[in-house]
C-alpha cells in the first residue's frame, strides 16, 4: 500500500510536482468509480484501493468525497472555461462570433456525450447539486457573451444595448439547447439538428442589430 505523506489539503503551501501528480491520480480513478457506480455509490476507500494506497493517504490531499467530487467538476469546469476565452476572443462580426461561439460549445458537448454519456450526465447531475459552481460556470458563459455583444454594441453592429441585460437575453434563449435532454435527443439519427440552435441564435443576433426598433430588455 502507498502510505506516503503529502501536504494536507488544507494548507496553502504550494504541492510539489509530485503532489500535483497523485493529485491528478485520486482525480482519474474518482472519475473511472464514477462511471462505474455514480457519484452515490463511489467512495473514498474504492479510489483509494484502485490506486494501492490508503483511503488515509487520500483524505491527505481531499478532506472529504465532496472535496474530490467538487475538483472533478472544476476540472471539467476550467477546460470549458478555457474554450469559452479562446471562441470570444476570435475575429469577425459579433454576430458571427457568437453564432461560431455557441455552436462550437454545442458540438463539444455533443461530442463529449457521444464518447462517454453516462459520464457527461453524470457530471451535469453533479454540477447542478453544487450551486456555487453552476454560478460560477454561468458566469463565465455570460461573461463570454458580454464580451461579444459590447464589441457589436461598440462597432455599430448592434443596437445600443446594454451588453449585460442582452448576454443574459442570450443565455435565457439558448440554454435549451445544453440540456442533457436535448443533448441526447441530438445523438439520436432522427433527434433535433444543430440547425435548430443556429436559427434561434441567428434569429435573437438580428434582433440586437434592429437599431430601427431595438429590442426591449429588462433588468433582473
Amino acid at each position: 500500500m502507498d502510505n506516503s505523506t503529502a501536504t494536507p489539503a488544507h494548507t496553502s503551501a504550494p504541492p510539489t510536482v509530485e503532489e500535483t501528480a497523485t493529485r491528478l491520480r485520486i482525480l482519474k480513478a474518482a472519475k473511472a468509480n464514477l462511471r462505474r457506480f455514480g457519484a452515490g455509490k463511489t467512495t473514498v476507500v474504492d479510489i483509494a484501493r484502485d490506486l494501492g494506497m490508503s483511503h488515509s493517504n487520500v483524505y491527505r490531499f481531499f478532506r472529504t468525497k465532496a472535496e474530490i467530487l467538487d475538483a472533478v467538476v472544476e476540472e471539467w469546469l476550467a477546460d470549458e472555461d478555457l474554450l469559452l476565452a479562446e471562441l470570444a476572443a476570435r475575429a469577425g462580426t459579433a454576430g458571427a462570433r457568437i453564432e461560431g461561439l455557441l455552436l462550437a460549445l454545442l458540438a463539444r458537448k455533443l461530442m463529449k456525450r457521444d464518447d462517454d454519456a453516462e459520464l457527461a450526465e453524470l457530471y451535469h447531475r453533479i454540477l447542478t447539486e453544487r450551486p456555487a459552481a453552476m454560478a460560477r460556470h454561468t458566469a463565465a458563459v455570460l461573461a463570454a457573451f458580454e464580451r461579444i455583444i459590447a464589441d457589436g454594441v461598440r462597432d455599430g453592429e448592434f443596437a445600443p444595448l446594454d451588453p449585460g441585460v442582452a448576454a443574459r437575453v442570450l443565455g435565457h434563449a439558448t440554454n435549451l439547447f445544453f440540456t442533457p435532454e436535448f443533448l441526447r435527443l441530438a445523438s439520436l439519427p432522427d433527434g433535433p439538428h444543430q440547425a435548430w440552435a443556429r436559427d434561434v441564435i441567428r434569429t435573437v443576433v438580428a434582433g440586437f442589430g434592429n437599431r430601427e426598433a431595438p429590442p426591449i430588455l429588462h433588468e433582473g
